[in-house]
């Protein structure tokens, strides 16, 4: 009896041991090149664009009843980044127009902020299109010719 209660003690402690060593190995496999994962859900729901390294992220948030985008700036972990600049601008291919909008920063304070807000007409219909920012400085970084497709959560941007 006592041997049959050690085995089985045995098995269920080898049991956890294996259970362990897997769901630490997903978590390894789940983390970037520098020791910790990096959450792609976007705080508001709207789309992702990356930026450079180190990772920064614009969340691009559409009211259609307003006409309006909301833009925040993240880092690599999906929280608010302030930064001084002041405006940008984006280009939208939708249905084959070119559309654009100025985005400006809604200060959280005179010197910083981590939302940009543009209001457009065309911004109430247009559900989807092919975005462009000509130039962004965020926190000494340029980017140029960023490109992405709206809506798409956690897209990839191309920056030249």
């Amino acid at each position: 009896m006592k041997k049959q209660l050690f085995a089985g003690l045995v098995c269920v402690l080898a049991a956890s041991l294996s259970l362990n060593v897997v769901a630490q190995n997903k978590k390894k496999s789940a983390k970037d090149d520098h020791g910790h994962t990096h959450d792609e859900e976007a705080p508001h729901g709207g789309t992702v664009v990356k930026l450079g390294k180190p990772a920064l992220n614009l969340e691009w948030v559409r009211d259609p009843d307003t006409g309006s985008f909301q833009v925040f700036v993240l880092d690599g972990h999906m929280e608010y980044v302030r930064v001084p600049e002041k405006s940008f601008e984006l280009v939208a291919k939708v249905n084959g127009k070119e559309e654009k909008v100025t985005l400006s920063r809604k200060a959280a304070n005179e010197e910083a902020s981590e939302m940009f807000e543009g209001k457009a007409d065309w911004i109430k219909t247009a559900k989807k299109f092919q975005g462009t920012i000509p130039q962004i400085t965020l926190k000494g970084q340029s980017f140029t010719n960023v490109t992405f497709a709206f809506p798409k959560s956690a897209s990839k941007a191309h920056a030249h």
